[in-house]
C-alpha cells in the first residue's frame, strides 16, 4: 500500500465532500495498493474513508494474497456463491461511512455499482475520475524511471526494424518483427500499435495491412512497451526511397510544429495550450484540414490517462507531469505523418525522455 498516495486521495475526496472512495481493480486501485489486478466475475473493490486506513471487500479466496500483496489486513470477505453485498454493509456499518461515494465512472461496472446500491439504497454517487487524473498524472522518479526504461525499449525497436524497411516486405511482416523484438527486450506489453504505409498512412490509427511497402511510400510505427507497469507510446515515420515533396514538406511541418510544442511546454499552461502550439502551426502551413486528432494524451500506468491535449482540456500542468506530443498530418489517398514522444514537464519547461532521431527516417 503506498500511503502516500492514499493520504493525498483522502485529502481530495475530504475537500470534495464525499464520505468515500471505491476503487475496482485496474490502474488506479495499481496506483494505491501497488498490486496489479484486474477485474473478474468476483467482485473486489478497495474503500478508501476520508479518514482512517483503507479497507477491501474481497472473495474469501484472494483475501491472503491481497492481505500479503497489497498491505491491508482489513477486508470483508464473501465465500463463493455469497453475494458481497453483505460484506459491503457490513463494511459500512463498521465504519460508519455515509454517502456521497466517490467512483471511477470510467472504470467502474453495474456490477459494482449493484453491490453498492443494495448495501445503501440512498446512496450518491460522484465521479472520481479527474481526482485520480490529477494524483496518477505528476509521477514521482520511480515511475519516470520505469517510463524511461519503457522508452528505450521501443526506441531499440525501432533501430532494429529500421534496417528492415524497404520495398517488398509487408506491413504485417514488419508489425510481426515489432512484436517478435518486443518479447525478446523483455516488453511487458507486446503491443504493436499500429503499422501503416503509403495512401493507408493517412489513417491516423490503422493497423497492420498484407500492403507491400513500395518506393516513395511513407511508413508510421505507433509503438508501445510496458516496464514496471508503466507505459512509454512513440511514433516515428520512414520514407521508402525518396517522397514526393507535397508528403516531404507534410513531413517538415510536423516536424516543426511537434519541436515548437516540446520547447514552448511550460509548467503552468494549461493542456489544451499544448495542442494549441502544434495546431495553430499546423493551421499556418495550411494543413489544419488533415491534422484530425488531439495533440496527446497523458501517459502512465495507462497508455491514455489524463490529461488530454486538446481544446477544452484546462487541467494545469505540474512538474512531474507526463503525456505525449504527437501532431500529424493525414493527406487522403497520398499518405500521412505523425511524430510522437513522451515527455515530462520540468520546473522550467519540459524534458522529452525519447532521444530517437525525428528527422524523417532513415535519412540522417
Amino acid at each position: 500500500m503506498f500511503l502516500k498516495r492514499v493520504q493525498r486521495l483522502q485529502d481530495e475526496i475530504g475537500e470534495a465532500r464525499l464520505g468515500f472512495a471505491v476503487i475496482v481493480p485496474g490502474a488506479n486501485f495499481r496506483y494505491l495498493t501497488g498490486h496489479p489486478m484486474s477485474v473478474s466475475e468476483r467482485v473486489t473493490m478497495l474503500v478508501v474513508p476520508v479518514e482512517g486506513s483503507p479497507a477491501l471487500v474481497a472473495p474469501m479466496l484472494e483475501a491472503g494474497g491481497l492481505a500479503e500483496m497489497c498491505g491491508i489486513e482489513d477486508i470483508f470477505t464473501y465465500r463463493d456463491g455469497e453475494s458481497p453485498v453483505e460484506s459491503m454493509r457490513k463494511l459500512m456499518t463498521m465504519r460508519e461511512l455515509t454517502g456521497p461515494v466517490g467512483c471511477e465512472f470510467t472504470g467502474m461496472r453495474m456490477l459494482e455499482r449493484d453491490v453498492l446500491s443494495s448495501a445503501a439504497a440512498d446512496m450518491k454517487y460522484r465521479d472520481i475520475t479527474d481526482i485520480m487524473g490529477q494524483l496518477r498524472g505528476v509521477k514521482d522518479s520511480s515511475e519516470l524511471e520505469a517510463m524511461e526504461k519503457a522508452v528505450g525499449i521501443v526506441e531499440e525497436v525501432f533501430s532494429l526494424v529500421e534496417g528492415e524497411i524497404g520495398p517488398g516486405i509487408t506491413e504485417a511482416d514488419l508489425a510481426q518483427k515489432i512484436k517478435m523484438h518486443l518479447a525478446e527486450l523483455d516488453s511487458g506489453l507486446v503491443y504493436t500499435g499500429a503499422v501503416a504505409s503509403g495512401d493507408r498512412s493517412a489513417l491516423p490509427h490503422a493497423g497492420p495491412s498484407s500492403r507491400t511497402l513500395q518506393e516513395g511510400d511513407l511508413v508510421w510505427f505507433d509503438v508501445c512497451a510496458e516496464y514496471g507497469g508503466y507505459h512509454s507510446d512513440l511514433t516515428r515515420t520512414f520514407c521508402v526511397g525518396q517522397v514526393s515533396g507535397r508528403l516531404r514538406e507534410a513531413y517538415e511541418v510536423v516536424h516543426r510544429a511537434q519541436a515548437r510544442a516540446r520547447e514552448g511546454i511550460v509548467p503552468g499552461m494549461a493542456a489544451e495550450d499544448v495542442d494549441a502550439l502544434c495546431r495553430q502551426y499546423i493551421d499556418d502551413a495550411g494543413y489544419g484540414d488533415y491534422f484530425t486528432h488531439r495533440t496527446g494524451h497523458g501517459l502512465g500506468l495507462e497508455i491514455h490517462e489524463p490529461p488530454y491535449m486538446v481544446s477544452g482540456d484546462t487541467t494545469i500542468l505540474t512538474p512531474g507531469t507526463t503525456f505525449t506530443v504527437e501532431p500529424g498530418i493525414y493527406l487522403p489517398g497520398e499518405g500521412g505523418v505523425r511524430i510522437e514522444d513522451d515527455v515530462v514537464v520540468t520546473q522550467d519547461g519540459c524534458r522529452s525522455l525519447t532521444s530517437y532521431p525525428r528527422n524523417l527516417l532513415p535519412e540522417r
